[in-house]
């Protein structure tokens, strides 16, 4: 998938579909109730901003692995296509958390500002 244009016709390649899933980790203060809270944001979010790039995308908590589980897919001619429409999915999730203020923490916390972080 090196290019969208056909090189022999010039023609538009047609698109291809690619599956996501995308983990956002929670911090570790963070209740079941508020990660659940946090994960219609999320799904409410992602249905109303992201529904062209991502038709169908869903969030959904994994209380487990204390994350919120993004799974959509999206349609693209390249590569480079593909990582902007994924990096504008997980934009719009990310900005649909509230922000917090930063917690004195140790070095190794790196969720310390953030209610979730990539996983």
């Amino acid at each position: 998938m090196a290019s969208g244009r056909d090189k022999k016709s010039g023609a538009s390649a047609p698109a291809e579909e690619f599956t996501v899933r995308v983990r956002m980790a929670a911090a570790d203060d963070v209740s079941d109730d508020f990660l659940e809270e946090l994960t219609m944001m999320v799904e409410d979010a992602i249905g109303e901003q992201a529904a062209e790039l991502a038709p169908g995308g869903s969030a959904s908590a994994n209380f487990k692995t204390r994350t919120i589980e993004l799974d959509f897919a999206v349609e693209a001619h390249s590569a480079e296509e593909m990582h902007r429409k994924v990096g504008e999915v997980v934009r719009i999730a990310l900005e649909a958390v509230p922000e917090r203020e930063p917690q004195p923490v140790a070095f190794a916390d790196s969720a310390a500002s953030s209610v979730l972080a990539l996983a």
